[in-house]
């Protein structure tokens, strides 16, 4: 698909962003993510004090009373704080795993050029050769791409993925998406069982947290990079080399990039109409992605985004 990255505007800005960025930014994020995350928040901590509370009533049982509570601060220390470190420890002592302009030129400039456009440190970028699945995952101050996915997406692609990483870092996604990593990760069911409350508020943010945020970290990597096809084609790609639904209904990669192409054109050759019914009904059938690809296309079409765009060049121009 011959369209590419263009950051536009790319003049450095400092972590001081001029008030049109901050403005462009907070305008394109929907509200209720902070919200949502707040609850999760809440309800996780209100379970844990109802688990916990009842081995405090009786002798007997006080010392799980005082266990109890340790073994969930163990737990939040490790998922949040020790859990990135110790996942991604292999991969920063490998200096060949380390993104660089000598290996992955493309990423680099993109990394460089956009992470100072919205006010973030430019993450550091490793490339996992070990990975298992076709993903670009998110971890405080790192992105991490998957081996698979550079068979998956094309370069181009692959960059959008990028942006949209720093966009995650630039809204302080990156801490609770490297706990839902690491938990997705984890090897050993007896492992699972030691930080079981990291289980429940994994599954609190999965439920009411994670579908915003991804929306939002979509909404200002378009913001930045303002190619809806690229990030729609990326988008598409990443999630069917990993969706079972999607893969059981046969959609490729040649698929998506002819859906894309097509611009919402109804073929009438058999093929189009093919491609159309499969993607059409691997969206539809998964009502989280098709509320996110829906939201994304009308709010590339819609006046916030146009005037968040003229905002963002306005803060890159001062600064």
């Amino acid at each position: 698909m011959a369209v590419s990255v263009e950051i536009k505007d790319a003049a450095k800005a400092s972590k001081n962003l001029a008030s049109p960025t901050r403005e462009a930014l907070e305008s394109v994020v929907l509200p209720d993510e902070k919200r949502m995350g707040f609850i999760a928040l809440g309800v996780w901590i209100g379970a844990l004090v109802l688990l916990c509370l009842p081995w405090s009533l009786s002798k007997a049982t006080l010392p799980f009373a005082i266990g109890m509570p340790l073994w969930c601060l163990f737990s939040v220390l490790f998922g949040l704080l020790l859990g990135p470190n110790f996942a991604l420890k292999t991969l920063r002592n490998d200096a060949k795993a380390r993104v660089s302009a000598q290996n992955r030129g493309q990423i680099k400039t993109v990394l460089n050029k956009i992470s100072p456009i919205i006010g973030v440190d430019e993450p550091a970028a490793f490339f996992d050769a070990g990975a298992a699945k076709s993903e670009l995952r998110v971890y405080p101050q790192t992105l991490v791409i998957g081996a698979p996915l550079e068979k998956t997406v094309d370069a181009n692609e692959l960059a959008a993925l990028a942006a949209r990483g720093v966009a995650h870092e630039k809204l302080g996604h990156s801490r609770r998406l490297g706990l839902l990593h690491l938990m997705a990760q984890m090897p050993s069911p007896l492992i699972k069982f030691l930080v079981w409350p990291l289980w429940i508020y994994a599954a609190l943010l999965e439920r009411l947290w994670l579908p915003l945020a991804t929306q939002n970290a979509d909404r200002v990597a378009l913001l930045v990079i303002r190619n809806l096809p690229l990030l729609l084609s990326a988008i598409l790609k990443e999630k069917a080399a990993n969706s079972a639904h999607m893969q059981s209904l046969g959609v490729t990669g040649t698929d998506i990039t002819n859906w894309i192409s097509q611009k919402g054109h109804i073929g009438m050759a058999g093929e189009e109409i093919s491609t159309q019914y499969k993607l059409g009904r691997a969206i539809h059938e998964d009502p989280p992605f098709e509320i996110r690809v829906q939201g994304l296309q009308r709010f590339a079409d819609s006046a916030p985004f146009k005037e968040a765009v003229e905002k963002l060049a306005q803060g890159a121009r001062r600064n």
